[in-house]
């Protein structure tokens, strides 16, 4: 008797057009889901409110908090890059670079865990936490805004400093320091002040 092979779990995904294998999905869902709990720790969520999701959407290209479906987005066109690159995902390096000159490298996991952290503060920042003050930007504002304009509005800077708390409780290096030290020093009058 021939065994049929089990269904994917990431089914719907591959019907979709995903080429990224189960294996490594559920390595980049891991370590997202563990920096989603990370956060949830640190705001004190109570069980019952622990309900941060997941989509795949097909329009942008990269993670990120999507707001009107209040999911962590990791886009298919961004699982299809990884399976393109056709490497160990835990042996890729991620450059934090933005608009400094120079850029820190660090572990795919490492980055994917405070990928996580990051995206679950957005989710916060939109529902509202004591431990959270930032003001929420207006999609549209925030959509045609520049990346530094992104960079340094409060919202995102915000976001940034509770991923390197956590980081630093975890006993884990706090990867933002390096560019929010840059921004305070080089644009200090626009620095964690909300999108205008």
């Amino acid at each position: 008797m021939e065994q049929l092979p089990s269904p994917s779990k990431y089914q719907v995904l591959h019907e979709r057009g995903v080429k990224l294998d189960d294996e490594k999905i559920d390595f980049i869902v891991e370590l997202m889901t563990m920096g989603i709990k990370d956060v949830y720790d640190y705001l004190e969520i109570d069980e019952k409110e622990r309900t941060l999701g997941f989509i795949s959407s097909e329009n942008l290209d990269r993670i990120g908090y999507a707001l009107d479906q209040k999911a962590i987005n990791i886009p298919i066109a961004y699982l299809n890059s990884l399976a393109e690159a056709n490497k160990q995902l835990e042996h890729i390096s991620v450059a934090l670079k933005f608009i400094q000159e120079s850029s820190e490298e660090i572990p795919f996991a490492a980055w994917l865990r405070n990928a996580g952290r990051e995206e679950t503060v957005h989710y916060f920042q939109h529902l509202g936490n004591l431990k959270l003050h930032a003001s929420v930007p207006d999609g549209e504002k925030y959509m045609h805004a520049s990346e530094l304009e992104r960079v340094l509005c409060d919202y995102e800077a915000e976001a940034r400093a509770v991923v390197d708390k956590i980081a630093e409780q975890l006993g884990e290096n706090p990867i933002w320091k390096e560019l929010d030290d840059f921004l305070k020093k080089n644009y200090p009058e626009r620095y964690n002040k909300p999108l205008t």
